[in-house]
């Protein structure tokens, strides 16, 4: 017995068929477009990333030395000469002796202080203390005329009891130190010297004080606040202002509009002797 298939399923057979075989023309067109354009424009973009790195390179390679050159710059920015001697106005002027360098970075600077056994020859020729100042100098943008440089002092007698020193650097808008403060505490009240002086051999603690650098920037001050002039008058005089009324002078027509309403209403009349007040 022969079995006739379905007519739904020869249907579905050939439907399959023709998807497989029929060609959409313009699905192959842009597929055919997509490929000429990666086959035109794939050496040119290599051409032009190789192009690219090659200057790259190029620029890198000459940033470099400017690079070196500026970190060397801000190294040699960042290092202070510090120098230190022992004045009396009686004596010859004393020659400087280099006191240490300051170095700092990112705002935090550090003194390295030379032996103290160099701040003790200071202070062979010295005879007497009462007069005589120690002083701390400041290298300017490393500068040997001596002149140009930023002096602070402070009286020599006031290092045997000093357990502290402070160094106040002025640094210009641009980082560069130009003025030097230096102080030491504790000292006296009224500045003078203690009594009795001490002796040369007790200032040889002055290179393990404890030490405070501060670094002082440059502010602007407060802009000042501008006010309106006051108008004149033709002859050049202030214009006076009206003076301002006083209570009463502002509400003395109401007051006396009041006074007079609880004159005109008065008060309520007693009842006579012997009548019944009248019911409301």
């Amino acid at each position: 017995m022969e079995v006739s298939p379905d007519a739904a399923s020869i249907s579905e057979a050939r439907n399959r068929f023709m998807r497989k075989t029929v060609r959409k023309p313009h699905l192959d067109r842009a597929n055919s477009a997509n490929s000429a354009k990666r086959a035109l424009i794939g050496p040119l973009a290599a051409k032009a990333r190789a192009v690219g790195d090659a200057t790259l390179d190029l620029a890198l390679m000459k940033s470099i030395p400017l690079f070196l050159a500026a970190l060397s710059a801000l190294a040699q920015a960042s290092q202070i000469q510090l120098h230190h001697r022992v004045l009396h106005p009686e004596a010859t002027e004393a020659a400087w002796t280099e006191h240490g360098s300051l170095t700092y970075t990112d705002g935090h600077p550090q003194l390295q202080s030379q032996q103290a056994s160099t701040f003790s020859k200071l202070l062979e020729p010295v005879k007497d203390l009462d007069n005589a100042l120690y002083q701390v100098a400041l290298q300017r943008d490393g500068s040997q005329v001596e002149s140009e440089w930023a002096v602070s002092s402070v009286k020599l007698c006031h290092l045997a009891a000093a357990t502290s020193q402070i160094l106040h650097l002025h640094v210009s808008s641009d980082g560069k130190p130009y003025a030097l403060d230096y102080f030491v505490s504790p000292i006296p009240h009224d500045g003078a010297c203690p009594t009795p002086l001490p002796i040369p051999s007790s200032f040889a603690t002055v290179s393990r004080l404890n030490t405070t650098i501060l670094l002082g920037r440059p502010s602007s001050p407060p802009s000042p606040e501008l006010r309106t002039p006051p108008p004149l008058t033709p002859e050049g005089q202030v214009v006076q202002p009206v003076p301002e009324k006083t209570f009463m002078q502002k509400y003395w027509l109401y007051i006396t509009l009041g006074l007079i309403a609880l004159v005109l209403v008065g008060p309520e009349e007693p009842p006579a002797e012997g009548q019944a007040p009248a019911s409301r």
